[in-house]
């Protein structure tokens, strides 16, 4: 029932709905930002409640897009407020797998007369104060409402079989370059057709891999990153459009190694932008380089963790380049360069892996804000609108004219889960289907693995008996990775946008970052012989291995610098790595003490190494193709490699000295440009 005197008592507190300030039990205003009132009010209005993640994001936020970890963030700090705790709580509680419900008492709040005085005397003088805000955050909340956008139907641009990709339109508007790969074993070419026939021309197909094709302002050259086992770079040729051929290559950047990658887009007939990764391990930085002197301008180089700055696009009108940039797990910022003041202003941050990014005709930028979503957001006031909602999932969203806009729909490919046993050489089966499944790990008897069988991805297991059972229904924009299953205790720790989760196998939720700390986290692993959660998390721009006990999970501690770490298999001891390093340490707890134990290689991803005995780990070292599986001895150096994948993420069992790897599989998908009206 909702509540109309203005002053509540809520538990030991004290809440005034008229000025929006708390008060505690002494009487002292207690800070309580905009957000957090809106929680706290709608709460106190579903007192008793079960309230779902849903019904939080409609009342508090109107219809603005908020991801999953937002509300659980704004609960915490609201928590932090009332004193609370999620393990004993006394206002608000977590009710697993539902959303939340507030427990405290709230009622009319029955003040001395002197109390009264005082505080009508106040309502005055803030009623005058605030008028102006009031009346600026109704228009801020209603304007949030004109942002829910409809399902919009989806109109073929492309219909060719196989994979369409990172399209380009002329400047004109009148054509359209884009990658096809016509198979899983076939490479990328470059073809092009009018934007308002079904006409489609190869202009360079070979057995390269022929990428990223854009139109010169004029139309008049092709500019394409190339890539084969021996070379690779941008090139730059001629291209007659009227007649669908191109000239001979002209080489711009030469890479230094096959494994880089390379995007361009021209600034105007004479400069160039590229994103490239200077080594193997470095992410990539954006350059603008004369093509007339060759001369290099450095335009972004981040210093974190991830691909880096690896895909942009330039507005010629705006005199901006906006470019995305992959920061880990997944996640995604958007940063505009202003090429007029040189200065570099971030704009969006995403949980989501961003393909691209794109410009309207009014200088807006475009963007995929969900699965099955695409917004603009004006970066002169920071507002976003969501200009379309799917039924499918979208990715790279480009603009054809004022009321058009292109996305690609699909799947690159289709991930089934195999096991390659070494004693038998041979690989089978374990989990197949026309949904994707992937990155699964062997629990005591089960496999727990990520699928969008029911649509988005969610943690699914597979019992011994070919069961398939779902565990978590997440809703909203997310990522999952990193799954891990233990053998003793039936549970799943996997990582959520940037922070760890652990479900049982009967879908209750054990523990939630989110609940106890703001950080981001990735790598998590159960240490069930020592009642332990392991996991790394950014601390200061640093990430660092902390240990959480399962037994009290209020029990935190920072061990060491590091990105990935494994309990010992027999002593107590903690072997890891660290971040940009070839070398694994190990870390002894009674001394308190880290050491360098071997040179190994750069690892990218947790689910890249594991333990086997007290002598070997096995680790993924990256090749020019084929990616090799490697058994090594940490005290020799003594390396074996057992088996060659494409992929280059596992996870192990080892049982009585037999390995057995459980890896991705994947076969070629689908892909198509379509377009909708908005």
């Amino acid at each position: 029932m909702e509540k109309s005197s203005h002053m509540l008592k809520v538990g030991e507190f004290v809440l005034n709905t008229d000025s929006r300030k708390l008060y505690d039990k002494d009487k002292k205003e207690v800070a309580l930002a905009p957000t957090l009132f809106s929680l706290l009010k709608f709460f106190i209005d579903h007192q008793n409640q079960t309230c779902s993640k849903d019904m939080i994001i409609d009342n508090v936020w109107k219809g603005k897009i908020v991801v999953e970890a937002n509300v659980n963030q704004n609960i915490k700090k609201l928590r932090d407020v009332l004193g609370d705790s999620a393990n004993d709580p006394r206002y608000i509680e977590t009710v697993t797998g539902e959303g939340f419900r507030f427990v405290a008492n709230s009622e009319e709040y029955k003040s001395s007369p002197v109390e009264k005085i005082r505080t009508n005397t106040l309502l005055v003088i803030a009623s005058m104060t605030l008028l102006l805000v009031v009346v600026l955050l109704s228009n801020f909340f209603d304007d949030s409402d004109d942002n829910l956008a409809e399902i919009k139907d989806l109109f073929p641009l492309t219909t060719l079989k196989g994979i369409e990709n990172y399209p380009d339109l002329s400047d004109d508007k009148k054509y359209l370059l884009f990658n096809h790969k016509r198979g899983e074993s076939g490479s990328w070419d470059i073809y092009i057709k009018p934007i308002d026939k079904e006409s489609y021309h190869v202009l360079l197909e070979s057995s390269d891999n022929e990428l990223f094709p854009v139109f010169s302002p004029s139309q008049d050259k092709l500019m394409y990153f190339a890539k084969n086992k021996s070379e690779c770079g941008i090139f730059i040729r001629a291209l007659d459009i009227n007649n669908y051929t191109v000239g001979e290559p002209s080489l711009v950047k030469r890479c230094d190694s096959v494994a880089q990658r390379m995007k361009a887009d021209w600034l105007d007939e004479s400069n160039i932008f590229i994103s490239i990764n200077e080594n193997n391990t470095a992410p990539s930085s954006i350059y603008q380089i004369d093509l007339a002197t060759n001369e290099q301008i450095l335009i972004s180089k981040p210093n974190e963790k991830g691909f880096g700055d690896y895909t942009f696009q330039y507005s010629k009108s705006e005199e901006k380049l906006a470019y995305v940039r992959n920061i880990g797990w997944s996640s995604s910022e958007v940063w505009v360069y202003d090429l007029r003041e040189r200065t570099h202003s971030k704009v969006i941050t995403t949980p989501l892996l961003l393909h691209d990014v794109g410009w309207t005709h009014d200088g807006k930028l475009l963007f995929q804000s969900g699965y099955k979503q695409v917004s603009t957001l004006d970066i002169s006031n920071n507002t976003e609108t969501v200009v379309a909602r799917f039924l499918s999932k979208v990715f790279i969203p480009f603009e054809i004219n004022a009321n058009t806009i292109g996305v690609m729909t699909g799947a690159y490919n289709v991930i089934d889960i195999g096991m390659f046993d070494m004693e038998s050489g041979s690989t089978k089966s374990i989990v197949s289907s026309s949904f994707n499944d992937y990155s699964a790990s062997l629990g005591a008897n089960f496999i727990a693995f990520i699928s969008n069988r029911s649509g988005e991805p969610q943690i699914w297991i597979k019992d011994s008996e070919d069961n398939f059972k779902q565990i978590t229904f997440f809703k909203n924009t997310f990522e999952l990775a990193e799954v891990y299953a233990t053998k003793e205790d039936n549970l799943i720790a996997f990582n959520k946008s940037g922070h760890i989760n652990i479900y049982d196998t009967n879908g209750n939720e054990i523990y939630n970052s989110e609940n106890y700390s703001s950080y981001s986290y990735m790598n998590p692993i159960i240490d069930t012989a020592r009642q332990r959660i392991l996991a790394a998390v950014q601390q200061n721009g640093e990430w660092q291995i902390e240990s959480r006990s399962l037994k009290d999970l209020s029990d935190r501690k920072v061990l060491f610098e590091g990105v990935s770490a494994r309990p010992c298999l027999e002593d107590d001891c903690i072997l890891f790595f660290k971040d940009s390093d070839p070398f694994i340490y190990s870390f002894s707890p009674k001394n308190n003490y880290s050491e360098q134990v071997a040179k190994v290689e750069y690892l990218r991803n947790i689910q890249q190494w594991d333990i086997v005995d007290e002598e070997h780990i096995l680790f993924v070292e990256q090749g020019d193709s084929d990616n090799n599986f490697v058994k090594f001895n940490i005290k020799t150096g003594e390396r074996l490699e057992i088996y060659k994948s494409s992929g280059n993420r596992f996870s192990l069992d080892y049982t009585e000295g037999k390995i057995k790897l459980y890896i991705n599989i994947a076969s070629s998908g689908n892909t198509d440009l379509k377009v909708f009206e908005y």
